[in-house]
């Protein structure tokens, strides 16, 4: 069994959910280098190594974007 169905099978990942790090600039809207800076310095999204391609899962990039404060809401500008 090759290292990609390997990892794949014990993860339950599918190819189709796995982002490049270009994928996931193109997403959040941010340069590529925003993204590797994230993971070189242990912020932004999870990510996996696979046969040493670094890949974005689908489900974890939605949850750390779940994850982020928002703003607005009931209270916006202060009012009561």
């Amino acid at each position: 069994m090759n290292r990609i169905s390997h990892q794949n099978s014990n993860a339950g990942i599918s190819g189709q959910n796995q982002l490049t790090d270009i994928q996931v600039a193109e997403y959040l809207n941010v340069s590529v280098s925003t993204v590797r800076r994230w993971r070189l310095l242990g912020g932004g999204p999870k990510w996996i190594r696979i046969s040493g391609c670094i890949r974005y899962p689908k489900a974890d990039l939605d949850a750390y974007l779940a994850g982020l404060p928002s703003g607005g809401g009931n209270n916006a500008g202060g009012q009561n």
